[in-house]
């Protein structure tokens, strides 16, 4: 469950396979947006029509990610461990940007991974 009661920026960036085999907390996810837990939500399905890599969603939504890392906001990331590297890379770009790095995102938990 994820506790944002302060309602800072908080943005999900998932790696999935396929959207119907498996997209386990779709509910729970709508739920957290909803509710304001949750100010966004990127999937990304490497089996899908739509192919797309975590990394690939971070890169599209750096301005939106950096805006949210200068207003306080938590990323939280999930995926395989094959994409763990590539995208701790684009964070520190997108954290580089605005004065920050991903070892002090980390360090505050304001970068959150749960690699499988």
């Amino acid at each position: 469950m994820i506790r944002n009661n302060r309602k800072q920026p908080m943005e999900l960036f998932f790696g999935l396979r396929h959207p119907d085999n498996d997209f386990y907390y779709r509910d729970a996810i709508q739920e957290w947006q909803s509710d304001g837990r949750l100010s966004g939500f990127h999937p990304a399905f490497s089996r899908h029509d739509d192919q797309a890599y975590v990394q690939d969603r971070l890169r599209g939504a750096s301005d939106i990610v950096a805006q949210h890392l200068h207003q306080g906001a938590t990323i939280m990331v999930c995926g395989s461990s094959r994409m763990a590297q590539a995208v701790a890379q684009e964070i520190d770009t997108i954290s580089a940007s605005i004065g920050l790095s991903i070892a002090e995102l980390r360090l505050c938990g304001r970068y959150l991974e749960d690699i499988y």
